[in-house]
Parts: structure tokens; sequence; C-alpha cells
């Protein structure tokens, strides 16, 4: 997937995830139960998410190489990279969990309109960072991930794009269960 189309999908991957969760009424933004988050923390969650990846992209990139290396295999398709996340959490027992900086804390509908503000803001930097980047770059940078190891730059964005999909489908399926 080239650039255009990541931030396209970075953007409408997103936009869905608020546009559902801020279209819920008071009751079902803050429901959740000891084992589920609500619609509010799922949100929360992906903001969290979001402004750590464009936080770490702030460093040089000669930094970046040098504290990381460089990748030993090509690229994942998107494809690939989400059937490798579905593999890895499926093995999980009890299913996976969020480290903890990115476990949200209680959210309330009025702070879901600040995390949207606030979200489509680190969106837009992270775009901004994908930008500084050239096609061939997004394939030499490796990071890593809780629960993925090193991937490149371009699966990390892949990555971030399914992650708000996710959600969306937790949140989603959560309001059929609690």
């Amino acid at each position: 997937m080239e650039k255009r189309l990541i931030e396209a999908k970075l953007n409408e991957s997103h936009l869905e995830l608020i546009h559902f969760v801020l279209g819920l009424n008071k009751a079902d933004f803050e429901k959740n139960t000891a084992e589920k988050w609500s619609a509010g923390q799922e949100l929360e969650h992906i903001y969290l998410s979001v402004k750590a990846l464009r936080r770490f992209l702030r460093f040089p990139k000669f930094i970046l190489q040098f504290l990381l290396g460089k990748p030993n295999r090509p690229s994942k398709s998107y494809d690939e990279l989400v059937k490798k996340y579905l593999q890895r959490i499926a093995s999980i027992d009890g299913g996976p969990k969020a480290p903890p900086p990115f476990v949200p804390k209680s959210v309330t509908q009025q702070r879901g309109i600040e995390l949207k503000s606030m979200l489509q803001n680190e969106l837009k930097l992270l775009i901004e960072k994908l930008n500084q980047f050239s096609e061939q770059e997004l394939d030499l940078y490796i990071m890593p991930h809780p629960a993925l190891g090193k991937l490149t730059l371009r699966e990390m964005y892949y990555f971030t794009i399914y992650h708000s999909i996710h959600h969306l489908t937790n949140a989603k399926r959560n309001l059929a269960l609690v």
C-alpha cells in the first residue's frame, strides 16, 4: 500500500471509530464491565496509541536506525500483518492485554468530545510524519510493537489502520454483550 492510500485509510478508519463512538447516547458511551472497555475507553485507547507512535517518530531518522537497527526482511502486506496480529491475539490466554500506558481510565461522554479533537490532531501530526519518509524509507526503519515484535514503519502504519478498526469492532460487540 502506498503512502497516499495509507493516509486515506488512516483517516477513514479513525473517523469511522470517532463517528460511531460519539454517536452513542451517554449510557451506551459509558457502558462497560470489569472485563470489557466502554466505547469511550476504546476511543481513548486509540488516542493513546496514535499519540505514542507519533511521539516515537519525532526522533531523527538516524537515531531510529541507530537504536533499532534495520529490518532483516521485506515489509508484510496489510493483509499479512492483520493475519499475523489476529493469530497472535488468538494465541494469548484470556485475550490480549494492553500495556499499562495504553489502558484507558473511565471516560465520560464529555471527555469523548475532547478526545475527538485530540485524536484528530494526533492523526494529522502522524500523517505529517508519514510524509517525511519516502516510500522506500517506510521499509528501512523498524520499531517495536508490544504484541508483534519488530515491525517496519510501513507495517506500523498498517497496524495503526487496523487497530482502529479492531477497536470499533470491539465497541460494537461489547455493546451487544453488555
